[in-house]
């Protein structure tokens, strides 16, 4: 029969075998003990088989016997694994593991994540160890040391051998109280500006697990009245006071201490936040600085372009009409280039005159031009 144990699952069948020398041919006798003992027996034949399906963990035995006597075997020991195992996943302490689907802990302690399976060692099972960011850790032991917020979340172990692939999971909740030297959860504002005879609002955001609830606002020793809701709003680890004021009063300017209170220790815990109060002219203006230089270049710009094109529409020669260039075969005498676009006082001035001119008209625009440059335009 081999060796000594067996392992089978609890929806196979067992087959098992033993021989004997015997003249004459022996007889088997299987002897199964589970929760009583039974004897099957088999036909003579020198080869003694047994297929039975066993139910609970069993031992079992051979014994062959002829006319001069009988010889038994061993006694094997058959165990039942059942179709499904549970996993045996959570926080183990004290060398003692807990089944749980929740671990909750402290920032700044440590804990250790223990997977274990039934028959483990017997088939070699493997283990698998998934964090909540993806990292597989192939052990079926997990130690997080200095718990911070990122900890938290499902941890899965997977098991696999010969008899099949299982897993369980495991959520960590990292709790914490709102830390001042802690930025991400430090409250905000610490600080808020409110305009007279408007509706004033001071959201105070933080974070905690788990969740705090209101106890008090108060401001100089004194109740504070809450003109809004009166409590704080949870959305997993943030929340929120929201501090309203209907019609804002320069009453209203001071510190402000909202008191919650948590399940940590120290169970109260203090958040401190100034409200500032101004008229509506004390509101900082718009800085227009820039759209004043800028309007300022702008004129300039437009000044000097404007007189640019003047005086180039004044230079600029002009071209003749369509109907005169088609019709300049009928002249008895052609027009020189300046008698085409020099007039003064309607007369046609001679081409030494319009020269004249246009050297005058040239002079004047330098003149125009220094007396922009000199600011004296």
């Amino acid at each position: 029969m081999g060796d000594d144990e067996y392992l089978l699952r609890s929806d196979e069948n067992l087959t098992l075998f033993c021989s004997s020398d015997a003249n004459p041919a022996a007889s088997c006798i299987w002897t199964v003990c589970g929760k009583s003992c039974e004897n099957i027996s088999s036909a003579h034949t020198s080869d003694c088989n047994m297929d039975y399906h066993l139910s609970t963990n069993s031992s079992i035995s051979c014994t062959a016997t002829n006319d001069y006597g009988f010889a038994s075997s061993k006694m094997q020991k058959v165990t039942i694994v059942p179709l499904t195992r549970p996993i045996l996943f959570g926080n183990k302490q004290d060398g003692i593991s807990t089944v749980t689907n929740t671990v909750t802990s402290q920032t700044g302690s440590n804990i250790t994540l223990s997977c274990s399976i039934s028959y483990e060692d017997e088939l070699s099972t493997e283990f698998e160890l998934i964090l909540p960011n993806g990292t597989i850790v192939k052990q079926p032991m997990l130690e997080v040391v200095s718990l911070t917020t990122a900890d938290a979340g499902n941890y899965t172990c997977v098991t696999n051998d010969l008899f099949g692939s299982f897993e369980a999971s495991v959520y960590v909740d990292v709790q914490f109280l709102l830390l001042q030297s802690d930025a991400p959860y430090q409250p905000t504002p610490t600080s808020c500006t409110w305009v007279i005879e408007e509706t004033g609002f001071c959201v105070i955001s933080f974070k905690s697990n788990p969740g705090m609830e209101f106890v008090s606002l108060d401001i100089n020793e004194q109740p504070a009245l809450n003109d809004g809701a009166n409590d704080v709003f949870s959305n997993g680890d943030k929340q929120q006071y929201i501090f309203t004021k209907t019609k804002v009063t320069s009453n209203d300017e001071g510190t402000y201490y909202l008191i919650l209170s948590s399940l940590l220790p120290p169970y109260n815990y203090l958040i401190e936040f100034d409200v500032t109060v101004v008229n509506i002219d004390q509101l900082p203006t718009p800085d227009n600085t820039g759209a004043i230089v800028g309007g300022t270049f702008a004129a300039v710009a437009l000044i000097c372009i404007s007189v640019l094109l003047a005086l180039y529409v004044t230079r600029r020669p002009q071209t003749p009409k369509a109907k005169d260039r088609l019709n300049t075969s009928h002249n008895t005498k052609p027009h020189s280039v300046h008698e085409e676009y020099v007039e003064f006082d309607d007369h046609v001035r001679s081409n030494e005159k319009a020269a004249n001119y246009e050297n005058t008209r040239r002079e004047q625009n330098y003149e125009i031009i220094e007396g922009l440059y000199d600011g004296e335009i």
